[in-house]
């Protein structure tokens, strides 16, 4: 059997959920929040996060907090400009 998004319409809700996820992201999050502002339980979201994390676009910081790969290195980069 092959896999069809048209066919399938979950997969372009989760789609829609882990793009909400991404724009959310615009600073660090813990799931519990990501789920109030995403209206999902903490189960889902933690799926939509592996899934994102399984293609790189999100970390989980020191504190437990999710942030967006990009900005996590942009940050670092900031960071090491002003340190220098």
């Amino acid at each position: 059997m092959q896999f069809n998004p048209d066919v399938w319409p979950t997969h372009k809700q989760g789609e829609a959920v882990r793009e909400l996820i991404l724009t959310l992201l615009d600073k660090p999050r813990t799931k519990q929040e990501l789920s109030k502002l995403c209206n999902k339980s903490v189960r889902q979201i933690q799926r939509h996060l592996n899934k994102l994390s399984s293609e790189s676009q999100i970390i989980c910081n020191q504190n437990g907090q999710i942030v967006r790969r990009i900005a996590a290195g942009f940050l670092l980069f900031c960071i090491g400009l002003h340190w220098t």
